[in-house]
C-alpha cells in the first residue's frame, strides 16, 4: 500500500496472521474491493453519480489518460462469500473477494444514466496527489473461485436494484379515471419503477381498459383478485407476486 489508511489495514492482518501461527487463534483473511449496494453512503462514488445523474448535474470523472477502472461488488455477494469462507475454507488463508470483471468510471456513468433514463453529462478530471494512486485496484479472485464461490449479481442488476422502486394502484370500477392514471404514469420519462394495478373484481370496463392501455409495457403488471378480500390483503398479495426486492419502495 502506498496511502496510510492502507499500510494501518496491512499491519492489522499482519497482527491477526501472527496470532494465528504462534497461538493458533484461528483467523482466516477476506480483502475485497468496492462494494455497493441499497443504503449506502451518499459520499460513495455509484450512489453520488446516481444522485447527479438524477438531478441533471455533470458528473466529474476522474482519469489519467484512461478513466479509472474498479471491481464492484454487490453486498449480497459480498455476504454470500463470507459465509461460503466460513464454512468451506482454510483457517489461516488469505482469499481475495472479487466480482469477475472490472468497470472504469465511464461505463459505470454510462449505465447508470441508461437505467434512469437520462441523459449523460460528464467531463474527465486529472488526478490529484489524495487520488492519483486509485486509478487502478486490481485484485485476483482466482483461489476462492477455485472453493466454489463466485458473485451472481452483475452490475447492471445490482444498479437496477439500487434504483427501482413500486407504484401500487388498487382499484375497483374506476373506469372513468384509471385510463387518465396509467397514462400519466406512463409518461414518466424514469423506466426504473413497476406498476403493480390491483383490480378488485370490477364489473364495468376497467379491467378492459387497463389491458388496453398498458399492453405489453413492461413496467405494468396488473393482478385481478379471484376473491374479494380487504384492500391490505390484496396489496400485500399483489406485491408478493412482483417478486419484491427488499430494497424496493412501495408507494400506495
Amino acid at each position: 500500500p502506498l496511502n496510510v489508511y492502507g499500510c494501518i489495514k496491512s499491519c492489522i492482518e499482519n497482527i491477526f496472521l501472527c496470532y494465528h501461527y504462534n497461538y493458533g487463534l484461528p483467523v482466516i483473511i477476506a480483502n475485497t474491493m468496492n462494494t455497493y449496494g441499497p443504503n449506502q453512503s451518499k459520499e460513495k462514488f455509484i450512489p453520488k453519480i446516481i444522485n447527479m445523474i438524477q438531478h441533471d448535474q455533470q458528473v466529474d470523472l476522474h482519469a489519467n489518460k484512461k478513466p479509472d477502472k474498479r471491481n464492484y461488488l454487490h453486498i449480497k455477494d459480498l455476504c454470500s462469500a463470507i459465509l461460503h469462507i466460513l464454512k468451506n475454507c482454510k483457517i489461516g488463508e488469505r482469499y481475495n473477494v472479487v466480482s469477475d470483471r472490472f468497470y472504469d468510471n465511464l461505463e459505470i456513468a454510462i449505465i447508470i444514466a441508461a437505467i434512469l433514463n437520462k441523459t449523460l453529462s460528464y467531463r474527465f478530471l486529472n488526478p490529484t496527489k489524495e487520488t492519483a494512486h486509485h486509478t487502478l485496484s486490481i485484485l485476483s479472485g482466482e483461489k476462492l473461485f477455485k472453493t466454489g464461490w463466485a458473485p451472481k449479481i452483475t452490475l447492471k442488476d445490482g444498479l437496477r436494484r439500487n434504483n427501482h422502486f413500486k407504484i401500487v394502484i388498487p382499484t375497483y370500477n374506476n373506469e372513468r379515471w384509471i385510463k387518465v392514471c396509467l397514462n400519466s404514469v406512463k409518461k414518466q420519462k424514469y423506466s426504473n419503477f413497476q406498476c403493480i394495478i390491483v383490480d378488485d373484481r370490477s364489473t364495468d370496463r376497467s379491467v378492459e381498459i387497463i389491458k388496453e392501455t398498458i399492453k405489453e409495457d413492461n413496467r405494468f403488471l396488473l393482478v385481478e383478485n379471484k376473491i374479494r378480500q380487504k384492500a391490505l390483503r390484496n396489496i400485500y398479495e399483489a406485491i408478493s407476486l412482483s417478486n419484491p426486492e427488499e430494497q424496493d419502495i412501495i408507494i400506495t
